[in-house]
């Protein structure tokens, strides 16, 4: 059996390796081999620049995330009862069986003591950048906003395809 499946495998890749000789084939599979490159790149730079937007957005207008959370727990009530239902869940859980609730207890005591620390410190780092954001108008902080995010995909873009070129070099070497 091992062997007819071997000859069977070695006859499959002769007939792979003849149709892809043809001209008419092996231009096609380059052509096909070139667009997914172009559009994975196309996606990957749309994907960044979208991040870099929301991460623009979301330094120039700080209160934006807790606002959108608080407007859809309100329009959206099956999903505010499904998290308060889960949290009760996780409560009723952690109470049974006691050494994963006194490692849940310890861990939440933590996070409400270190909490308003964490919140000063963040909004004192990102004070000065947020308010010189905040004071722009629309037209200002879009501008801003779209040239930092071009700016960081071309160099990151830039960055990559001359770290790709010495791979290939030195790969090309040995």
């Amino acid at each position: 059996m091992r062997q007819f499946y071997r000859k069977l495998g070695r006859a499959a890749r002769n007939v792979k390796n003849r149709i892809l000789k043809t001209p008419g084939v092996a231009y096609i599979e380059h052509r096909i081999i070139l667009a997914k490159a172009i559009i994975k790149s196309a996606a990957t730079i749309t994907v960044a620049f979208i991040i870099m937007i929301l991460l623009i957005t979301v330094a120039a207008y700080p209160k934006l995330v807790p606002s959108i959370t608080v407007a859809f727990y309100q329009w959206n009530n099956i999903f505010l009862n499904f998290v308060t239902t889960t949290i009760k869940a996780s409560e009723t859980i952690a109470n049974t069986i006691s050494p994963i609730g006194a490692i849940a207890n310890a861990i939440h005591n933590a996070l409400l003591v270190a909490a308003p620390t964490f919140h000063i410190t963040l909004k004192g780092a990102a004070s000065a950048l947020t308010s010189s954001i905040v004071a722009l108008d629309s037209t200002e902080k879009y501008l801003i906003t779209q040239n930092i995010a071009a700016w960081t995909i071309a160099l990151a873009t830039l960055l990559y395809s001359q770290y790709v070129k010495t791979r290939a070099r030195a790969r090309y070497r040995r």
